[in-house]
């Protein structure tokens, strides 16, 4: 009896510590629950969901240009260049009116469980879940965005500001009117082709040119109000741009004015063609056009102009020429002690006075038929 009566004290005192244990547990709890910032992770509700991997947005910098995927990009570069360049000294415009028809060639990862809990169901517990990685899908360049990288690119290498598509949309040049080009693709084209004909210059020339105070605007256009003009180059002796009718073959045109560009350089530094006319035939008049002795009507290796634009002036007479010497297959023309072949080395001896890039232990693109 004794015994039993213990035994009962001791049951009832372990109890009430168990009651008071739990009432204890019970209180703290409550006190959790109710504290924001000491709130119980919920292994149900408080898990945040994975993200599905599919990118909706994209920062890259390209020579410190941002845009976002949508492609709503602004121009780079460009402060003080837009789609309206124009040069108010209309007599330092050159007008290139040839026609060539020679073409040469978020969150991939989720929130980390600390809580230890797993799913009884069947399937993947939480940290099962969370663990697998999840695969990223690439995002790839819009036409626009390649653009526009290729654009930064040629910025960068060869110091020279490009502007194309909606840019140019307002642009006048000469009492000419233009169409800017609104296909993605024929832009990437013409910028592929801008690039590989800046490539084939001496490295620095465009740059030595800017430094030297004549910087250069590419302008892309469609084409001009008047059909038959494939470029023009405005140009003064502080400021430069260049518009090219990619609906033309692009290299002649692009070699043409990027001559006149070089020349105003020339100029600047006072290198002059004191004596260009001793090398045309006796009795020439300038813009008296005689296709008989253009190359390009009778193919004949011993006449003295390019083509018959060349005939308007010595400025047109020179670019042409220098169409020529930049072409990737050699015109008979251009063989050893010709008249041509003349204008050409004499053009050649000249260049490698003015600028500082050519010199005689380099040959350039220019002298490859010389």
């Amino acid at each position: 009896m004794h015994k039993n009566t213990v035994a009962r004290k001791k049951f009832a005192y372990y109890a009430k510590i168990l009651i008071v244990m739990a009432l204890t547990l019970l209180i703290y709890g409550l006190i959790l629950n109710l504290g924001n910032d000491k709130k119980l992770f919920d292994p149900i509700y408080d898990v945040t969901p994975i993200d599905n991997g599919n990118t909706t947005h994209i920062d890259i910098n390209r020579s410190g240009y941002e845009y976002t995927e949508s492609g709503n990009n602004t121009n780079p570069g460009t402060t003080n260049n837009t789609g309206n360049n124009s040069n108010n000294n209309n007599n330092n415009t050159n007008t290139n009116t040839n026609t060539n028809n020679n073409s040469n060639n978020g969150n991939s990862g989720g929130n980390t469980n600390n809580g230890g809990n797993s799913n009884s169901g069947s399937g993947p517990t939480i940290r099962e879940k969370e663990n697998q990685q999840q695969p990223q899908t690439p995002v790839t360049p819009t036409v626009d965005q390649t653009n526009n990288n290729l654009r930064n690119q040629i910025q960068g290498t060869y110091g020279v500001t490009v502007l194309y598509g909606m840019e140019t949309s307002s642009y006048t040049v000469g009492g000419l009117s233009t169409s800017p080009i609104t296909n993605p693709n024929t832009i990437s084209d013409s910028l592929n082709q801008l690039n590989y004909a800046l490539s084939q210059y001496p490295s620095g020339l465009f740059r030595e040119i800017k430094n030297g105070g004549i910087p250069l605007t590419i302008v892309l256009i469609n084409n001009y109000s008047d059909v038959n003009v494939t470029g023009v180059t405005d140009s003064s002796y502080t400021n430069a741009v260049i518009s090219i009718a990619v609906s033309h073959p692009f290299y002649e045109s692009f070699y043409h004015e990027s001559y006149h560009y070089i020349e105003r350089y020339m100029m600047k530094r006072g290198v002059y063609y004191d004596s260009w006319d001793t090398l045309n035939p006796p009795g020439f008049t300038w813009n008296v056009v005689d296709n008989g002795l253009s190359y390009s009507s009778t193919y004949s290796e011993n006449s003295y102009f390019v083509n018959s634009y060349a005939q308007t002036s010595a400025e047109e007479d020179r670019a042409s020429t220098f169409e020529y010497m930049m072409s990737s297959s050699k015109a008979s023309c251009l063989n050893y002690g010709k008249p041509i072949w003349k204008k050409a080395t004499t053009m050649s001896r000249y260049m490698e006075i003015a600028l500082n890039c050519a010199n005689s232990s380099n040959r350039e693109r220019w002298e490859q038929w010389l």
